[in-house]
């Protein structure tokens, strides 16, 4: 699980316990899975609560991996097209997919490593200052934005991983 939601899950199952209303349930969701390399991964996921003769009430949960990714509603890109970076209301690279590890030349620890040394950690903004400026992007609403097409600058990231040589 990323560790951003690790950090806040058992607030959904206290909130669940107190309220016994859960929104997650009997629903198809979209989120992310960590693999063992501690990349992040789109999954689907449908979770019941059942109940059982031999274990009593339980949450049943199904996961899928998507082959395909819909944007706007209309076009859908291969999976394997896509690359994916998890970020807090800052910018700062709190995750990243395993295409965006090998675009970026990074392991998810070596993210950490950036962040330890970077005045203003590891932020999406240094591969694009102008649109990629979170103080500009406009989420409407939404947790996540999605781009078709954008130009990344890798130069930063090479000077300072050059430096660090954690390549």
């Amino acid at each position: 699980m990323p560790t951003s939601v690790a950090e806040v899950h058992n607030l959904f199952w206290t909130g669940f316990a107190q309220v016994g209303v859960a929104k997650i349930l009997d629903s198809l969701r979209h989120l992310y899975v960590k693999d063992a390399q501690g990349c992040v991964n789109p999954f689907k996921i449908f979770i019941k609560f059942q109940f059982s003769s031999k274990f009593g009430y339980c949450f049943v949960g199904l996961f899928r991996k998507p082959y395909n990714v819909l944007f706007d509603e209309q076009q859908t890109v291969k999976l394997k097209h896509t690359y994916s970076m998890i970020c807090n209301e800052k910018g700062k690279v709190l995750e990243i997919s395993p295409s965006m590890s090998k675009l970026l030349r990074l392991k998810p620890r070596e993210v950490d490593q950036l962040h330890s040394i970077l005045p203003e950690n590891f932020n999406i903004c240094l591969f694009n200052r102008r649109e990629l400026n979170f103080q500009r992007l406009n989420f409407n609403g939404q947790p996540s934005l999605f781009f078709k097409h954008i130009e990344l600058d890798f130069v930063e990231l090479k000077r300072l991983t050059s430096t660090l040589e954690i390549i």
